[in-house]
């Protein structure tokens, strides 16, 4: 991303690493601008301002100067650090696995204000305990394919446009949606289920942003989309991801 002067964004830290002996280089998805790389400088050394704004999951609001190889951190304020995360180890892993996910669909200078405000939605439950991980899971990673381009086919068969079959629905990861019942027939791959899961999926992908979390799920729905998600996460993304578990950790 080239420009002339200062630009200012707002950008959440989803990776960084150690660069020489006082600098750290963060990757950050900004609302206006996408996946960026920033160099943030003495940010390793201790009282320094860029210390905190460089952290995972810190949500800040940047001034970037034009870098030789990266954009150069010049001013930066706290938004929203999401410090309620790291008090528990699902929290955190569900947190982790969320930005991952946003990491791969955004791209560089592709605007994400939809991407990145499902993942503040999502870090803000997490951080306040207001919903349970496994849960903002499975409801992040259904939306976050739907904003990538891969919305799940619902209302009619993902493979032949026919009409749906009932429950138990077959759910063609491949194709990206149901299929009717000739088509779940011949194909070996199908994925059932319930009409639970359905709905759950539906509302997922279709709320608005700010309701997209304001349903209930069972158990068992959970473990259908956690199951749906081992397939259809990489049929599509081409990268193999740990989905996060309520029973891990």
């Amino acid at each position: 991303m080239a420009w002339k002067g200062q630009i200012k964004t707002r950008a959440i830290v989803v990776r960084g690493i150690d660069y020489s002996e006082s600098d750290r280089i963060i990757t950050v998805l900004s609302e206006d601008a996408g996946r960026m790389t920033l160099l943030a400088r003495r940010a390793r050394k201790p009282g320094n301002p860029f210390s905190a704004v460089s952290q995972f999951l810190c949500y800040s609001e940047f001034i970037l100067n034009q870098g030789r190889d990266f954009p150069v951190i010049h001013a930066a304020d706290v938004l929203e650090s999401f410090s309620g995360i790291s008090l528990d180890m699902g929290r955190f892993m569900c947190a982790s696995h969320c930005a991952e996910l946003a990491l791969e669909i955004v791209r560089e200078n592709q605007p994400c204000e939809n991407t990145l405000r499902l993942l503040l939605n999502a870090l803000y439950l997490l951080s306040r305990g207001l919903r349970e991980p496994e849960f903002i899971a499975r409801v992040f990673e259904i939306r976050c394919m739907s904003e990538a381009g891969y919305e799940p086919v619902l209302n009619e068969c993902a493979a032949c446009g026919r009409e749906v079959c009932s429950e138990p629905y077959i759910f063609l990861a491949g194709k990206g949606g149901l299929a009717c019942k000739e088509c779940a027939g011949i194909c070996k791959e199908g994925i059932p289920l319930s009409s639970g899961a359905v709905k759950a999926i539906y509302h997922a992908s279709r709320a608005r942003l700010e309701s997209v979390f304001s349903f209930r799920m069972s158990a068992g729905v959970s473990g259908e989309l956690k199951r749906l998600g081992s397939v259809y996460l990489p049929r599509h993304l081409g990268k193999e991801f740990v989905l996060f578990s309520g029973n891990e950790g």
